[in-house]
């Protein structure tokens, strides 16, 4: 059996368990009368970008942590500090203007979710999060199959 099948299960199983937690998305918007924007249907090929990006991040990392059998604990710490430091829990306009801007420019998760997240809440996002996806997408892919190759 091919090493990416686990991955993709993997992710299949989680992005059904997604999507059953999206069926209270229009159950929310009904309840608390909020219009229903144009936007939301740029969160499908958002939500797809972001599943291209997390498989070659499971790819890598599953590869480097099977080895590595400790860096499985370093990377649950990691992700919750980056959990904290990516505005997933709150708002990114609760921070003071100013240098709090580049904390959201340079996280790469920050953009991975507001290509979702935006156009949920009626919103655009903002060209820059897309492009940052597609970059990261592109570059971590080649790194991927390289990695992968060796």
């Amino acid at each position: 059996m091919p090493l990416f099948t686990h991955v993709l299960r993997t992710m299949l199983r989680n992005a059904i368990i997604f999507a059953h937690n999206l069926l209270i998305f229009p159950v929310l918007i009904v309840l608390v009368g909020a219009p229903v924007s144009a936007a939301i249907p740029l969160a499908v090929p958002g939500f797809l970008l972001v599943v291209l990006n997390l498989l070659w991040m499971m790819l890598i990392l599953g590869l480097v942590c099977a080895r590595y059998r400790d860096l499985t604990q370093v990377l649950q710490n990691l992700l919750q500090v980056l959990f904290y430091v990516t505005p997933i829990m709150w708002q990114p306009k609760t921070l003071p203007e100013g240098a709090s801007r580049y904390l959201f420019d340079l996280n790469p998760f920050y953009h991975l979710m507001t290509i979702v997240r935006e156009p949920l809440l009626g919103q655009e996002p903002a060209a820059l999060s897309w492009g940052v996806a597609l970059v990261m997408s592109a570059l971590g892919w080649i790194f991927a199959i390289w990695f992968f190759d060796r």
